[in-house]
This record gives C-alpha cells, sequence and structure tokens, in this order.
C-alpha cells in the first residue's frame, strides 16, 4: 500500500503527518483526518491544520492560497490562533457613569475575550482586559454595551498567531490530479 498518490482525496493523503504540539513536541497524526480542514482544534489544539492536494492550476491561481504554496502536489496549511485585547481610539459621548462591559464578537473559532470599561462624564476613559480569551484565529470586533450619544471607537490589536498562514510541502508533484473538490476554497481552482 503506497504511503500516498497522486489524486486529490482523503484515500490519497500522505498516511502520517508530523504536527507540532505548540511546545516543540511533534507526534504522528493520520492525515486523513486533516484532509481539507479548516477547523480550529480538530488535527491540533491552537490552530487549523488542513493537507491539501494543489494541483498546478490550483498554485498557479493568484486569486486564492495556491500561489503561498511553494509547489504543487500535498501541502499541509496551518492557521495560527491567539488573544485579543482593546485600545479605545475615542472614548464617545452619552455613556452612563461607572463601569461597563465590552463585548467581543466575532473571531472565528476563538472566545473567551471579555473586558470592563469606566465611563467620567459620558466618555469612557479607560479600558480594563479581564481575560484575552483564545483560539481566535481571526480579529473579533468589540464593542461597548450601553447606550450612548456618540459611540465609542475601539481597535481591536490580535495578539499570538492569530491569522499567521504557514504552508509546507510535504509530496512535491507536478502530477497531482486535477480535481473539483472543496479544498478550491482555499486553494483555487
Amino acid at each position: 500500500m503506497p504511503l500516498w498518490t497522486m489524486t486529490d482525496g482523503a484515500a490519497g493523503a500522505p498516511k502520517f503527518l508530523s504536527i507540532d504540539n505548540g511546545q516543540g513536541n511533534r507526534r504522528s497524526q493520520n492525515s486523513q483526518i486533516a484532509y481539507q480542514n479548516v477547523t480550529v482544534g480538530a488535527v491540533a489544539s491552537n490552530s487549523a491544520i488542513g493537507v491539501f492536494g494543489v494541483d498546478v492550476n490550483e498554485q498557479a491561481n493568484v486569486t486564492f492560497e495556491g500561489r503561498r504554496t511553494t509547489h504543487s502536489g500535498w501541502v499541509e496549511r496551518k492557521v495560527g490562533t491567539g488573544y485579543v485585547s482593546a485600545v479605545l481610539t475615542s472614548g464617545g459621548t452619552g455613556y452612563t457613569n461607572g463601569a461597563g462591559f465590552l463585548t467581543f464578537a466575532g473571531g472565528g473559532a476563538g472566545s473567551g475575550a471579555n473586558a470592563t470599561y469606566n465611563v467620567v462624564a459620558g466618555v469612557i476613559t479607560t479600558i480594563t482586559i479581564n481575560s484575552p480569551g483564545a483560539n481566535y484565529n481571526v480579529a473579533p470586533t468589540a464593542n461597548a454595551v450601553a447606550a450612548y450619544t456618540t459611540p465609542a471607537t475601539l481597535t481591536v490589536v490580535p495578539g499570538g498567531r492569530i491569522g499567521r498562514r504557514s504552508y509546507i510541502t510535504l509530496v512535491a508533484s507536478g502530477s497531482m490530479s486535477r480535481d473539483a473538490n472543496t479544498d478550491d476554497v482555499i486553494v483555487g481552482g
């Protein structure tokens, strides 16, 4: 039984993948589980690791991520995750004096970020991050949960490896089969 084929399908993917657990240790993983994966935590915690069959047309396509791969063949794609903080750009007006909460919406698979703010004379003056959250693969948006006249402007600052993508060619080949699989939304077609 071969260790891989040049047919873009789960059965053709390289049989084993060496995964970094984020602490410098590697472990073997059945790459058929990672085939076309884009879900954070499905293969390894704190990242979305997938194995994609990239044919020469996908590799040359500048619209999608195929252009970021170094060669056609079997490619491992890893998207990192991280935490967030928020910076107050403008305090807005019309807020009720005292403390309030910030909500973080979006951020892909991330969760757990929470923050409080303080209002003086109707203006948000400070933000305190109580928890930076984890597993965000894109930066969420932050909003003050309160009535206001003019909204405060907040900038979410991503930390860790949010959205950082890396590509490793596992098997370089110019003879990967042309396909119509769902990986085309990642590498193009």
